[in-house]
């Protein structure tokens, strides 16, 4: 299963979502709750259009560090690869097949 990096901004009166992997493909909801669930259905029907348009699928070229692990690294990169062997908050997407 492709892991698609998912940004969630609390708005005043709602939640947002984008992905900086696949522009164009957005939601927003009232709940944080909400808006995941419409962007992993946005992303889903984003990829299968994609998919049946024979466009290439988008690769990941997005990485992200918890503020907590920013915090603490080093000089070396040994913290971001940690993190970002997991913990980054994604929502899976459907599996990429060719």
């Amino acid at each position: 299963m492709a892991r698609i990096l998912v940004i969630i901004e609390k708005g005043e009166n709602s939640y947002g979502a984008y992905s900086p992997d696949v522009p164009g493909c957005v939601a927003v909801g009232d709940t944080r709750e909400e808006v995941e669930q419409l962007m992993k259905e946005a992303l889903q029907e984003h990829l299968q259009m994609m998919r049946e348009e024979n466009l290439p699928l988008p690769q990941s070229q997005t990485e992200c560090c918890p503020p907590a692990c920013v915090a603490r690294r080093s000089a070396s990169s040994r913290c971001i690869k940690a993190c970002n062997s997991g913990s980054r908050p994604t929502i899976p997407a459907p599996v990429l097949a060719t």
